[in-house]
Parts: C-alpha cells; sequence; structure tokens
C-alpha cells in the first residue's frame, strides 16, 4: 500500500511539475526588450503620417493579450515538429464579411524558414475579425 501512495505521489508530482514547465515556456522574459520599440511620440508621428496620407482608413488593431500568448505558444510547440529557424508570425491584412457588410480585418499565420531557406507558414491562422476605429488616430502620450 505504501508502495502505491508512494507511486501516486511521484506520478502526481511529475504532472504538477510538467505543467509547470510547459506553463514557464510560455511566460515573458521581462529582462529581454524587443528591439524594435519605438517612442510614443514617435508612434504618434508615423500615425499622423499614415492617417494623413490615408484619410478615413483604418489606423488600428487590437489584440487580446491571452489569445496572442496562447497562439504563440500553439506556433513554438507546432514549430516543434518543423526543421525550421527564424520563427516568426505574419500580419495579413483582409476583408471580411461582418455582420453583413465589407469591413477591414486581419488574420496571423506562424512561419518560419525552412531547411532549403523558403519561408512557409505554419498551417494555423489567428483570425482577428473587425478591426479598427474608422480613421481615428487615438495615440495619447500623455500621462
Amino acid at each position: 500500500m505504501k508502495t502505491v501512495n508512494n507511486l501516486k505521489r511521484s506520478i502526481l508530482t511529475i504532472a504538477v511539475l510538467g505543467t509547470f514547465l510547459f506553463l514557464q515556456s510560455c511566460c515573458c522574459d521581462d529582462t529581454v526588450e524587443p528591439s524594435g520599440i519605438i517612442s510614443c511620440e514617435a508612434a504618434m508621428m508615423k500615425g499622423e503620417q499614415y492617417s494623413t496620407q490615408y484619410p478615413g482608413e483604418t489606423t488600428d488593431v487590437t489584440f487580446d493579450m491571452e489569445e496572442i500568448e496562447a497562439f504563440i505558444c500553439q506556433i513554438k510547440s507546432k514549430a516543434d515538429e518543423i526543421p525550421h529557424s527564424d520563427l516568426s508570425f505574419r500580419v495579413y491584412f483582409a476583408r471580411d464579411t461582418i455582420a453583413g457588410s465589407l469591413e477591414n480585418t486581419v488574420f496571423l499565420a506562424g512561419s518560419y524558414t525552412d531547411v532549403n531557406g523558403a519561408v512557409q507558414n505554419i498551417k494555423y491562422y489567428l483570425n482577428m475579425g473587425d478591426i479598427g476605429n474608422n480613421g481615428i488616430l487615438d495615440i495619447n502620450c500623455a500621462p
């Protein structure tokens, strides 16, 4: 009986550690800052240039952080099955019929460079649905 209880504890411990390691692999490393970070002022300038050149066009896309994290974790998992380098994801701009009208939308696709040097999409896409705010630039640099 004691051996069975020890075995159950061991299996439970392994399951808990495995789950922890899986969740840890999807967590942020806040010691590494992305190389493409720009200032709020630079973001505002770029947004103003775009909205001046394309008045009335969509100026932003809102992504749910948990959806993006889950998507990235799935892409990393699926990429483990493929010989690859340069794992990334692409944002595709598209049009879709939403609630009976044609709307701007985007969808995301994981991508990688295969062993022959060709860029490929992982066949896993995340549709973001209706996007934007109908051409209103809403970047605010106030604290």
